[in-house]
């Protein structure tokens, strides 16, 4: 496991576009609100997620570990009735997929 380390600048950067979310030097995470403001087959989506993002890579990968914290999507699953892992989520703790192990390779 290592440390990912943010720069000046990738702190700066967070500050300024994603201002609901607390980079934590202590706990080496990023804290916060996280929304999403996007269309998907003509459909508008509009949600706000409470995020963590582990700046502690986990296993092999590279990758921070980002966690839904307060488990809007595992409801959004359970209510549809779909597998969580259909949502992109690896586990119940809420870990998102951010990509599939064999493209990370690459």
């Amino acid at each position: 496991m290592e440390q990912i380390i943010l720069s000046n600048k990738d702190k700066a950067f967070l500050q300024i576009e994603y201002p609901s979310l607390v980079y934590d030097k202590t706990n080496k995470t990023i804290n916060g609100i996280l929304t999403v403001n996007s269309t998907y087959k003509e459909i508008q989506i509009k949600e706000n997620f409470c995020i963590e993002i582990s700046l502690i890579t986990k296993g092999e990968s590279i990758l921070p570990v980002v966690r839904e914290t307060k488990g809007k999507i595992l409801k959004i699953a359970k209510r549809k009735k779909i597998k969580p892992e259909e949502l992109h989520l690896n586990n119940l703790e809420g870990e998102i997929c951010l990509i599939i192990p064999p493209k990370e390779k690459n």
